[in-house]
């Protein structure tokens, strides 16, 4: 599910989380791109290719880094992901991968965009870190939540 903003709707179901990556495209066509708001500040709006590179089947290890006064998320990428990262971030330096996730959090389920870093050099090691737009306490749920997902990708590898 793609959306342009962010939504929370109470739930008393949990679902899986959802995590999926997309990347910013410079091409004006309103047929295979997606105007969103990454709500940083300032709000940033982007351009998306709506084709999504990578989503939660991906990811083999999620975590938390502690960042001098903040922290970040750490997402390392299967063989598939990491080739894919790798040939992103060495052809299109300077756009942004954005990064879209939907995730329980306090009974409530939450769909919005995590951040959208911008590709500053080639990644060859699998390995995102970026700083989310979410709260310490979410990071955690979400890297809980995201455990047995990554048991079964790992399960089916």
């Amino acid at each position: 599910m793609l959306t342009a903003g962010c939504a929370s709707t109470k739930s008393k179901k949990n679902y899986p989380p959802i995590m999926q990556f997309y990347l910013e495209s410079t091409i004006p066509d309103p047929e295979r791109n997606l105007k969103v708001r990454i709500s940083e500040e300032p709000p940033v709006d982007i351009t998306i290719d709506r084709s999504r590179l990578m989503d939660q089947s991906n990811i083999r290890n999620i975590g938390i880094v502690e960042r001098t006064g903040t922290f970040a998320l750490m997402i390392a990428f299967d063989y598939r992901g990491t080739r894919i990262l790798e040939q992103i971030s060495t052809a299109n330096r300077g756009q942004r991968c954005a990064i879209y996730c939907e995730f329980t959090f306090n009974k409530t389920n939450v769909s919005r965009w995590l951040g959208a870093p911008v590709i500053t050099h080639r990644i060859t090691d699998g390995i995102l870190e970026f700083t989310p737009r979410m709260s310490r306490e979410e990071a955690e749920v979400l890297v809980k939540q995201m455990q047995p997902v990554i048991k079964q990708n790992l399960k089916n590898q």
